[in-house]
């Protein structure tokens, strides 16, 4: 019988740690980056394309709501959802993204607000709509 030869394995090694910096270096890069990346508002307030009405806060019965009108207008424009988070003691709202689904032309809207911290900051007034980094002051209503 004639012994099998086996090859040896090599080992990965770092050379001089240059593999290592440059991980740490790509990492980093995309640290940075991704924290300026953070969902912004692709709709403007007074934006007549979208909004026959534009957002508003609606107070009714001890609910809070983001009220809107969608514009009665061919195409029609496409469904939006008001997503919301609290930054810097401020309630910013915006509408990050819409859908292709249903035809929404004069459609009333009313996203209802549950978050307590939420309808605290409306209570005190700190409400915001966020349109590519910008903020502009909510009129909030009470029905």
């Amino acid at each position: 019988m004639v012994p099998i030869r086996r090859r040896r394995q090599k080992r990965w090694r770092a050379n001089s740690g240059v593999g290592v910096k440059s991980l740490l270096s790509l990492s980093l890069l995309l640290a940075i980056l991704c924290s300026r990346c953070r969902p912004t508002g692709i709709i403007g307030l007074d934006d007549n394309r979208f909004f026959s009405e534009r957002p508003v806060i609606v107070i009714q019965n001890d609910r809070y709501f983001v009220r809107f009108r969608y514009a009665d207008r061919e195409p029609s424009p496409f469904y939006m959802k008001s997503t919301s988070r609290i930054r810097e003691g401020k309630l910013i709202i915006f509408i990050p993204v819409t859908t292709s689904t249903g035809k929404a032309g004069a459609m009333l809207q009313m996203d209802e607000i549950h978050d307590q911290d939420k309808i605290t900051l409306i209570k005190q007034g700190h409400v915001y709509w966020e349109h590519r980094r910008r903020l502009t002051r909510m009129h909030i209503e009470t029905l």
